[in-house]
């Protein structure tokens, strides 16, 4: 499923999703992905539509391999489940990512192959909780490319965004579903300013000490003035044989306890698909709170934070 420029998508419209009445009164439509490949020639968000699925062709890290048995005629080797999902989804609605070189990448979309110099790599990490790339499109124009939590792209936006709040509202359902999301958002970057921050790139990434921080420092340079395009939400799946391990060791009286930056309703919904008959509590701990992990699931100290628990009781504890 996804948000683009306001309008809702998915695979399949389900009766119940075909108008849906928001809390505000007004009337949301989702759309079919034939309607979306549509919109993308003729509608007035087409631009929008091209900008993110050219997004996610473009700014990944996936590996390509050709395969005769595969829908779109490649395999994608990725470093998460999400991202090469993501690039999947690209595929299948038109915009397949074909290859990979050192210095760029190239997408079909349609009978058009269509190749974008690679000029830069900022890349995800839990504390950016964002990726980024700058590329050269076949035009000639330079364009930051940025996909990652609503949380940091939101905050890095400009004022001219139009969807924000179609795009948050949407985002609330994705996560009462138990979906994963993502924000994506683009910046058309002037040919001075690049030259200016790539210099500063090079020096950070020729680094001898503390590479890593100077690169995120110079990131945070490059990502702001941002375009919000929309969002994506994929299926948030318990690994294969998580469920029945999380049962089992129930039965022995092992204690289970989950730490999570998830979204409260994503947490929640991941939570209750262990398939485990066990109880569940949910402790929210505020980000201020910044004591060691051993203290935080010490029952004695447990109990003193969270008086009106009994810790010695608990089968299970999923901590946000």
């Amino acid at each position: 499923m996804c948000t683009i420029a306001g309008k809702s998508y998915a695979k399949e419209v389900t009766d119940d999703k075909r108008i849906v009445k928001g809390e505000n009164g007004v009337e949301k439509v989702y759309y079919d992905f034939n309607r979306l490949i549509d919109n993308s020639k003729s509608d007035v968000t087409a631009n929008s539509i091209v900008e993110f699925l050219t997004l996610l062709a473009v700014c990944h890290t996936v590996i390509p391999e050709q395969s005769d048995t595969a829908q779109e005629g490649y395999i994608y080797q990725a470093s998460s489940p999400d991202e090469g999902a993501l690039v999947k989804g690209a595929a299948s609605l038109g915009y397949v990512f074909t290859t990979r070189r050192p210095k760029s990448v190239t997408i079909r979309v349609g009978d058009e192959e269509r190749e974008f110099d690679l000029l830069n790599i900022c890349e995800f990490n839990s504390t950016r909780k964002r990726m980024s790339v700058v590329v050269r499109t076949p035009e000639g124009q330079i364009k930051l490319y940025t996909k990652g939590a609503d949380t940091v792209i939101l905050e890095r936006l400009s004022g001219n965004n139009p969807y924000v709040d179609y795009t948050l509202n949407q985002l609330e359902e994705y996560a009462t579903e138990g979906l994963r999301t993502l924000c994506l958002a683009t910046r058309d970057i002037p040919e001075d300013e690049y030259v200016r921050w790539n210099k500063l790139y090079e020096k950070a990434a020729t680094s001898l000490t503390n590479r890593a921080a100077e690169l995120d420092k110079v990131a945070e340079m490059i990502e702001k003035d941002l375009f919000l395009l929309g969002a994506t939400a994929i299926e948030d799946k318990l690994q294969d044989g998580v469920p029945d391990t999380i049962h089992t060791l129930a039965q022995a009286n092992i204690k289970l306890w989950v730490l999570t930056g998830d979204k409260f309703e994503t947490a929640v919904n991941i939570g209750l698909k262990s398939e485990s008959p066990i109880d569940l509590v949910i402790l929210i701990l505020p980000f201020t709170l910044k004591i060691p992990l051993q203290f935080i699931i010490n029952p004695p100290c447990c109990s003193i934070l969270f008086a009106s628990i009994s810790f010695d009781a608990l089968s299970s504890a999923l901590i946000i």
